[in-house]
Formats: C-alpha cells, sequence, structure tokens
C-alpha cells in the first residue's frame, strides 16, 4: 500500500527557524527530515507515556510482593481456559 504524503504547516519566529536549521545542518540532513523526524520522536515519546502505568514505592512494594508468590489457580480457570479457546475459534 502506497503512502500518501500529507503537508504540516508550521509557524515559527525567526530564531526558532534558525535554530532548527542550524540543527539539521549539523546533522546532514534537510530541514523538512530533521522537523519530521524530531516530531515522530516526540510523538513516539508521549504515546508511550501515556500507555506507561507508574506504580508509587507501596504498590511496588505489593506488585514485586505479589510476582514472588507461586501461582495459585482458583477454580474458575478451568472454565475460563475453556471459554478463551470457544471464542477464539
Amino acid at each position: 500500500m502506497a503512502h500518501l504524503a500529507v503537508r504540516v504547516n508550521l509557524r515559527l519566529d525567526a530564531a526558532e527557524k534558525a535554530s532548527i536549521d542550524r540543527a539539521a545542518e549539523l546533522l546532514g540532513v534537510h530541514t523538512s527530515t530533521f522537523a519530521r523526524q524530531a516530531v515522530l520522536r516526540e510523538t513516539e515519546r508521549v504515546l508511550a507515556a501515556d500507555s506507561a502505568v507508574e506504580l508509587g514505592p507501596q504498590e511496588s512494594r505489593r506488585f514485586l510482593a505479589a510476582l514472588d508468590e507461586p501461582f495459585k489457580a482458583d477454580e474458575r480457570l478451568p472454565d475460563a481456559v475453556e471459554d478463551a479457546l470457544r471464542l477464539s475459534r
């Protein structure tokens, strides 16, 4: 599937544009390439932060303690596995 390119316009003051141009020049890439890569990096960072779960100190200790406990299946597990297998067919 071919990708359709779309244009994004930014309003920058002269100093911002000069900084971006200089950074792109230092990396040896076009300004548009530099800007696209920077925007995509920041996009990935924001999206990753949105999907991350942060635990406080007490919650972290409880979570780690739970991981150290041996697995104990309850009586509902076989039915749940059977339901999952049936639904996946």
